[in-house]
């Protein structure tokens, strides 16, 4: 039987380069993936979503720096 292994917020929070606090609050703005398992009070994210959420912020990113652009 295999294990999967999700990350915590803290190591979510560090693959994607922002803080802990950081991460909450994204989270909580609807910002970042829900987790893809919860046991307890803890919360886990798989490798794959914590890349799509890399992605998300990447292309948030382009798009904040196109308006800001724009607005010249």
């Amino acid at each position: 039987m295999s294990t999967r292994r999700f990350l915590s917020r803290a190591e979510a929070a560090a693959a994607l380069g922002i803080s802990k606090s950081t991460f909450v609050a994204a989270l909580r703005a609807g910002k970042l993936l829900e987790p893809d398992a919860v046991i307890g009070e803890v919360e886990g994210w798989s490798r794959a979503s914590v890349e799509r959420m890399a992605e998300m912020r990447a292309r948030s990113a382009k798009v904040q720096a196109w308006a800001a652009k724009k607005g010249e």
